[in-house]
């Protein structure tokens, strides 16, 4: 009996494991919530739950994660981690920021990266965004952010997007005619790229070439450069004054053509704004066409200019004003010496 007893056992026992090895394996035990640090622009330290700081997130800064509580600014400490993913971010380049350490951040960490960066999206032959857990091929759709990292962007792209804010990265291929009927307010940039008073330069080999003037632009001074692009300040469409150190002829090698219409062309059209009111030219000759399409210029300074065909003052209709160094005929003006020696002529009859 007893030996009959035990073999039923043991078969039950075989069965029973058996039974038991079919059954999924029991999931790991989550580790305790984490907890973050916070400490308040008054001084104040707390404990964060997850679930408290995402709901006062406001973002990222160089100091770390960003809260905002009841009117409250707190940072949780920058971990290195997330300072390594975020300059990753930075580089321009895809392969490395692709690679970036995504799954070492903290659920925290996660959603302030997305936080920050959800509006943006990377060009570089495709479009790319920072999904959460990584940089993703994606479609464009809007953005409020392109950083253009590598090659050239596809025609009309920054105006699809509707973004307003633009950053050249190095192996950026850039021209005027990207910025042409977009909403971008703002332009940062890296080497060779450089913004400055409203103007993106780019450095070469042959040197400094002038490759656009941004759309937000009002009045714009260019300095001596080696190059004008065509069309470079074609997205200008607000500029009301203009400033050129010189107007180059033809056949000088430039590629120029001795007109300020060149510098708006864009396909077929030439795009000068009827607010621009106001040029400069600080040197240089002035040809009969130099003024071409430049209808709604009310004054003219050609200080500094050292030859001007004076043909070409006769196409300006709205023309009110001159300032040269040298006297000119100008019928219809009536004529100042300055205290510069220069000569000022202002329409008769005319707003002054």
């Amino acid at each position: 009996m007893g030996k009959r007893l035990t073999a039923v056992l043991l078969s039950a026992a075989a069965a029973g494991g058996a039974f038991l090895c079919a059954l999924p394996l029991p999931k790991r035990v989550p580790r305790a919530e984490e907890s973050y640090a916070c400490i308040w622009e008054d001084g104040e330290r707390s404990e964060e739950s997850f679930a408290s700081a995402y709901a006062s997130l406001k973002g990222l800064s160089e100091e770390g994660v960003v809260l905002l509580r009841e009117g409250k600014r707190g940072v949780v400490p920058a971990r290195e981690e997330l300072l390594t993913t975020e300059a990753l971010l930075q580089t321009g380049d895809l392969s490395r920021m692709v690679g970036a350490p995504f799954s070492a951040l903290s659920p925290l960490e996660r959603a302030a990266l997305f936080r920050a960066h959800r509006g943006e999206v990377f060009y570089a032959g495709e479009s790319y965004r920072y999904t959460g857990g990584g940089i993703k091929s994606v479609e464009t759709g809007a953005a409020e952010r392109v950083r253009l990292l590598d090659g050239a962007l596809p025609e009309g792209y920054l105006a699809s997007t509707g973004a307003r804010e633009l950053f050249l990265c190095g192996g950026a291929e850039f021209t005027s005619s990207d910025l042409l009927g977009s909403k971008i307010e703002t332009v940062g940039a890296e080497a060779p790229y450089s913004v400055g008073d409203g103007i993106v330069f780019l450095e070469t080999v042959g040197g400094t070439r002038l490759v656009a003037g941004l759309p937000y632009a009002t009045a714009i001074v260019v300095p001596d450069v080696d190059f004008t692009d065509e069309g470079a300040l074609a997205p200008c469409k607000n500029l009301s004054a203009l400033s050129l150190p010189v107007l180059r002829p033809s056949g000088d090698g430039s590629g120029e053509d001795g007109t300020v219409a060149r510098l708006f062309a864009a396909k077929d059209e030439y795009l000068v704004p009827k607010t621009l009111t106001y040029l400069r030219i600080r040197g240089g000759t002035v040809s009969e066409n130099a003024f071409y399409a430049c209808d709604s210029l009310r004054e003219v300074d050609l200080r500094g200019v050292t030859r001007i065909e004076e043909a070409a003052l006769l196409s300006l209709p709205a023309l009110q004003k001159v300032t040269a160094s040298f006297r000119l005929t100008m019928a219809g003006f009536s004529a100042e010496r300055n205290a510069d020696g220069s000569m000022t002529y202002i329409r008769e009859g005319g707003e002054q």
